[in-house]
């Protein structure tokens, strides 16, 4: 428990340091996305281990690290990157392992996922004055969610949630992950309201509160989804967690496997807004 707190300690104080870097540059939190899908990606093609070819990893892990960049620099071109290289591992995979339809689409999994939801996370990074909010919006209701489903869950237990896929979540878990969820979308707008920042200016205070309250669920429940997931996926591959970078957490992925949906279910929600 000592070192789950001091790393979870550890992970607030980097991202903290990011969004100060960001007064600089937006893109410094670019950076902090790229470094984290690229370890999440190295970790998911280790798990796999012998289930995709070293060619299909190097293909990924290439697609991973040029997409990044490509996303936050040249965003115009990311749907047609993403296409053409999707075609070339399919082609690649296909005539280095002609029949293993499993290697290949496991390969093709690796390639969109984390790197395609994170990616979520620099086009909100680029959406100009409301950017800030929504960032600090999401990760408020992904990290809240997690802390208030851990406590309720624990303190409350009851029914198991899906014990077939993780055999510690509860019902009780979820809705106080739900409640928090909410709690923190409401709490995010009225802080950075009370520092003069609204970008839902001239909304009625009622629907306001009810968007609120609906966007926050909503991206709670996407955050549970993830990480339900994640354990179903860590389940079909035979291991505990994908990694051993944080000590007390298991490995990046573990830590942001919530994130990957929650932002993704951000960068839709906000798309429709602004």
């Amino acid at each position: 428990m000592l070192k789950r707190t001091i790393a979870g300690s550890v992970l607030v104080v980097l991202v903290v340091a990011f969004f100060l870097l960001r007064t600089i540059s937006y893109r410094f939190f670019d950076l902090l996305v790229y470094l984290a899908g690229i370890i999440s990606t190295i970790e998911l093609l280790k798990s796999f281990k012998d289930g995709i070819s070293k060619i299909q990893k190097a293909l990924v892990l290439v697609f991973t690290l040029t997409m990044y960049p490509i996303a936050s620099l040249f965003r115009g071109y990311t749907v047609h990157y993403i296409s053409a290289y999707i075609s070339f591992i399919l082609v690649t995979s296909i005539l280095t392992k002609k029949e293993d339809l499993n290697s290949i689409a496991k390969t093709v999994f690796a390639t969109f996922y984390p790197t395609i939801p994170l990616l979520s996370l620099i086009y909100i990074n680029a959406m100009g004055k409301v950017s800030l909010f929504i960032l600090v919006f999401v990760i408020s209701v992904n990290s809240i969610t997690d802390i208030f489903a851990y406590f309720v869950g624990s303190i409350i237990k009851g029914r198991k949630l899906c014990p077939d896929i993780s055999p510690n979540k509860t019902i009780s878990g979820a809705v106080g992950g739900l409640i928090g969820g909410v709690t923190a979308s409401l709490v995010t707008y009225f802080v950075f309201n009370a520092f003069g920042v609204n970008i839902f200016e001239g909304a009625r205070f009622g629907i306001l509160i009810v968007f609120l309250i609906c966007s926050g669920a909503f991206i709670s429940l996407a955050t549970q989804i993830g990480d339900l997931f994640e354990s179903h996926l860590k389940r079909k591959l035979d291991i505990k967690d994908m990694g051993n970078l944080i000590p007390g957490h298991g490995g990046m992925l573990d830590r942001i496997d919530g994130l990957t949906f929650s932002s993704l279910a951000t960068f839709i929600l906000y798309s429709f807004l602004m």
